[in-house]
């Protein structure tokens, strides 16, 4: 099979990738079963390295987790409602999905300028600090920007690093890989209702959001490191 390959954006001009040129031989199939590593420059420093696409699509999966733990909410509800009262458990969850959008826009504008790591990263981090801050809130306004303010601004920077910018990393494979992480996103929700509902049932919700904290703090490190 030929060698297929793609120049993605430079990480300061932000330029768009086009499909690369391929070596000298018989065309490549319109679907190549193998994809390329992508080479990554940058005019600062003359900068290269190797990016594998696939690497780049199981983070943009270990991050949808983050965003697909949202539908436990319902879980999460009742106990959250008994320490801080429902108008503070029901305006937490309406306060994320609400602000999520905005952060979107933001992480749109620096995933075109290349910053798509640091995006993807302080979006998984202020996921973990939102949980482990309603962990331990005092209150219940604490409880409300925690979960629902600093947790739906993670989860918005997390949504637009995992989709927009791996497709980039896939021009002839958009449809697919657009369905394999909007599949990890809803998968996530029948994985972490059942941890969910076991951690409640064998300590608390302080303890339950701990551990969901943890869990985005060890994916917003591997993202980090890829």
């Amino acid at each position: 099979m030929p060698d297929v390959r793609v120049i993605c954006p430079c990480p300061v001009c932000g330029f768009v990738p086009t499909p690369g040129a391929r070596c000298a031989g018989s065309p490549p199939p319109r679907y190549p079963l193998a994809v390329p590593r992508l080479a990554v420059s940058c005019n600062d420093g003359e900068i290269m390295r190797q990016v594998h696409p696939w690497r780049v699509l199981v983070c943009a999966c270990l991050l949808t987790f983050i965003t697909g733990c949202s539908y436990v909410f319902s879980i999460f509800q009742l106990p959250a409602a008994q320490l801080y009262g429902l108008s503070a458990a029901m305006g937490a969850y309406t306060l994320t999905n609400a602000l999520a959008p905005l952060p979107m826009l933001l992480g749109g504008y620096f995933i075109d300028r290349g910053r798509a790591v640091w995006t993807a990263t302080i979006g998984a981090l202020c996921a973990a600090i939102g949980w482990a801050s309603a962990a331990c809130a005092s209150s219940p306004v604490h409880f409300v920007l925690g979960y629902g303010l600093i947790g739906g601004i993670g989860m918005g920077l997390v949504l637009t690093s995992a989709l927009s910018n791996t497709l980039r990393f896939f021009p002839g494979r958009r449809g697919l890989i657009s369905g394999i992480i909007s599949c990890v996103n809803g998968a996530s929700g029948i994985v972490m209702a059942p941890l969910a509902q076991r951690l409640l049932d064998s300590s608390d919700l302080r303890t339950t959001l701990l551990v969901f904290a943890s869990l985005y703090a060890v994916i917003a490190l591997v993202v980090a490191l890829n």
